[in-house]
């Protein structure tokens, strides 16, 4: 069924809602990965104007930008679609798919070029750990290199699937297929963004009945046509998994926030989070009790920020989004009813509130981490970590 899809999708535009491309979707869909196989959702990314290859793709803004070793600084293109990846003949470290793209990369690159040229290439994982500028370190420490071993100095062999995994001759030359079908979808999801501008950070349009999803998979079925956008494209992996990164911190704030309540601090925010606000009313789609939501992030990097979004869609509950620059002890924000901690450095101010605290971290050790940390501060009980069946599953570059 797969083959025949596939060769579908390349002779017509109306595939994606094709009865038969959603079931497929509903028979191989998993909590980790709710969406259409790579094969065939590549096929559809390939006909974007970043897929496609054709023209100057749009520059990935430089707020959700992230540079990878063998793909384009700016536009995020690379060989998996097709574009010929070739570096800074200086620094022999940044990489562009075309003179357009160096030309509009130079003002930034022009400041670090020559430190990282003078930077000597990193043999092994410990010589990353070099100081550097922070502009010059987040391109030195994103550099091709060999993906076991780390070594940047010997000739890399590519994968020829995902053309996002490299290995240097004394290390295997083939990786897992998850790890391969992730790399993809990292690229892809940058691929969007570039063509749409921003990720996808909408939330569904009507409230849950009493049974609630116990993971993406239930969530997508009950959900699937529920959203401003086609059905068929929630099917593709890149724009479902920037929907399952935007949605998982507001399904995060329904099931804990108490009844009855309405502020919701958010500690260790980027500037980043503050995109997509709309995507917080997914929080009364899981909880019609509450009137109103108040989100207040903040982080060091933030701007004070106060944003009121108006009822829409015949829904006249209130949702109120903050933003504070600075360390949250120095903050001036209403009390909360619940606390989100990205930082553990903020850990003992947000347990000194006395409200329930929801940490939140990327990796089991970070949790247990967080976790010991957590208990160390505070006689209140607190729950051992688990797994969220809501994480965000976009893959990030290390």
């Amino acid at each position: 069924m797969l083959d025949d899809l596939e060769k579908e999708t390349r002779s017509t535009d109306q595939t994606l809602d094709h009865p038969r491309v959603l079931l497929l979707r509903t028979q191989v869909a998993t909590d980790s990965a709710p969406w259409l196989p790579t094969e065939l959702y590549l096929t559809q990314v390939k006909r974007g104007r970043w897929g496609a290859n054709k023209e100057p793709a749009n520059p990935v803004p430089p707020l959700f930008a992230e540079a990878a070793g063998h793909a384009c600084a700016v536009c995020a293109r690379s060989a998996l679609i097709g574009a010929s990846i070739s570096r800074c003949g200086r620094c022999k470290v940044v990489r562009y798919c075309s003179s357009q793209c160096a030309k509009a990369h130079w003002p930034v690159h022009k400041a670090v070029c020559q430190e990282l040229a003078n930077t000597a290439v990193p043999a092994c994982k410990e010589d990353y750990d070099i100081q550097l500028s922070p502009a010059a370190s987040y391109f030195y420490r994103r550099r091709a290199r060999c993906t076991i071993c780390q070594d940047a100095s010997s000739k890399l062999s590519l994968c020829k699937r995902c053309f996002g995994a490299a290995y240097c001759a004394k290390c295997v030359t083939t990786h897992p297929k998850e790890h391969c079908d992730a790399s993809i979808l990292e690229q892809c999801c940058l691929g969007l963004i570039s063509d749409m501008g921003a990720p996808l950070s909408i939330p569904s349009r009507t409230p849950f009945p009493s049974t609630k999803p116990d993971g993406w998979k239930a969530y997508f079925e009950a959900k699937m046509f529920d959203f401003e956008v086609d059905a068929g494209l929630l099917a593709l992996g890149p724009p479902c998994a920037m929907l399952t990164e935007a949605l998982s911190l507001p399904i995060i704030i329904a099931e804990h926030l108490p009844r009855q309540a309405s502020f919701v601090h958010v500690i260790g925010a980027a500037p980043a989070d503050l995109v997509g606000v709309r995507r917080f009313r997914e929080v009364f789609r899981w909880r019609p009790d509450l009137s109103r939501l108040a989100v207040c992030m903040v982080g060091p990097l933030l701007r004070q920020v106060t944003e009121k979004q108006p009822p829409e869609d015949g829904c006249d509950k209130l949702l109120v989004l903050e933003a504070r620059g600075g360390p949250y002890a120095e903050v001036d924000l209403p009390p909360p009813d619940l606390v989100v901690l990205y930082d553990m450095d903020a850990a003992a101010v947000a347990l000194q509130r006395g409200k329930p605290v929801v940490a939140l971290a990327s990796t089991k050790d970070d949790a247990d981490a967080m976790h010991a940390a957590l208990s160390r501060q505070t006689d209140r009980p607190v729950a051992p970590p688990r797994e969220n069946p809501f994480r965000g599953l976009r893959p990030r570059r290390a």
